[in-house]
């Protein structure tokens, strides 16, 4: 069954334009994966026959596996203000990983993420070129959660206590 948090959105800047803009859902991870994953946040946007919309945002300090199309990677911590242009429709699917639980899957320090990203495939090999159209075909925002956490629990480490 799927958990949605009902947290208020943090961190979105001018929150009235962007609740017109785009849709935002949060997920919790199943039980063995909370470990490593804060949540999961799915976006979904309709804009054509509009203009474009440059959402800017303030975010956490963590490491994010961001799937949409053509932009897919692991995205370490941004240091500024973050903006993404939002056109025609789309959706992005996103796993926020908590604070240091990232470090098991890469194995090397989190630091040399910061205000950058890598590939799928870098991190997870050949299964991560195919993540981003496997999880994003899927119709329905539980179809997809269940994708990602199929392929998460393939490369779960064991649960590290510096975490």
């Amino acid at each position: 069954m799927e958990k949605t948090t009902v947290l208020k959105p943090r961190g979105i800047l001018n929150p009235g334009m962007a609740k017109q803009k785009f849709h935002i859902a949060r997920h919790l991870p199943a039980a063995d994966l909370e470990f490593f994953v804060e949540r999961y946040w799915i976006i979904h946007w309709d804009l054509r026959g509009q203009a474009p919309y440059k959402q800017e945002t303030l975010p956490y300090p963590c490491v994010n596996l961001v799937l949409e199309r053509s932009q897919s990677g692991i995205f370490g911590v941004v240091t500024g203000k973050f903006e993404h242009l939002l056109e025609g429709q789309g959706k992005v699917f996103g796993v926020k990983f908590r604070p240091g639980a990232f470090y098991p899957f890469l194995g090397r320090p989190i630091c040399q993420l910061t205000d950058t990203s890598l590939s799928l495939e870098k991190v997870f090999g050949v299964a991560g070129g195919t993540l981003e159209e496997t999880v994003l075909a899927m119709p329905t925002s539980e179809a997809m959660l269940a994708c990602m956490e199929a392929f998460l629990r393939q490369y779960l480490p064991p649960p590290d206590e510096n975490i």
